[in-house]
């Protein structure tokens, strides 16, 4: 989902942890009450997406590589320049 700044930072209950490589520009706004994530550990890395996978393997889960397709949340820079 995408969501307007403000209202985002408004929604975050207390507790809630926060990460990612565009939080440098929020940061100064979070609320007190939010967990943020040391910046050197917010880039994604692959390590980990490795780590997620063979725990979910070890659990017996099994995605069906012929149906993963990506989830685009908004169009692409092309899209939206074709629309003008």
């Amino acid at each position: 989902t995408i969501i307007a700044t403000q209202k985002w930072l408004e929604s975050l209950a207390p507790g809630t942890m926060v990460t990612g490589p565009g939080l440098a520009k929020l940061e100064s706004r979070l609320p007190p009450h939010a967990f943020v994530i040391p910046q050197q550990l917010r880039e994604p890395q692959s390590a980990t997406v490795g780590q997620l996978a063979w725990l979910e393997y070890g659990l017996g889960r099994r995605d069906d590589l012929w149906k993963l397709a990506p989830a685009y949340l908004r169009p692409s820079y092309a899209e939206e320049k074709a629309k003008q």
